[in-house]
């Protein structure tokens, strides 16, 4: 999480569609609480690697594949950002 906890509360209450919850440095209960965030007050969550080269390993970084949203995840993102309707 890039953003200080004194700021969080401010940050989010800006007019987002989505945040991004699912991060590679960022532990399973901090993106479980994001997730949860995400589920009651935006329309969707994404999933970032912080993916920037595959040159060594940086780590402030990972590799592509390391965090992802899984199937249900990915039909959920596109049902709620209006990216692509589904059946």
């Amino acid at each position: 999480m890039r953003i200080s906890n004194k700021n969080i509360e401010q940050v989010l209450s800006l007019p987002f569609d989505g945040i991004e919850a699912k991060y590679s440095n960022t532990d399973f209960n901090t993106s479980l609480y994001f997730i949860n965030l995400a589920l009651s007050k935006f329309s969707f969550y994404t999933a970032g690697s912080d993916f920037h080269s595959i040159k060594n390993k940086n780590s402030k970084h990972s590799f592509i594949g390391t965090v992802y949203l899984n199937n249900s995840e990915i039909k959920y993102f596109f049902k709620k950002s209006g990216a692509m309707l589904l059946n």
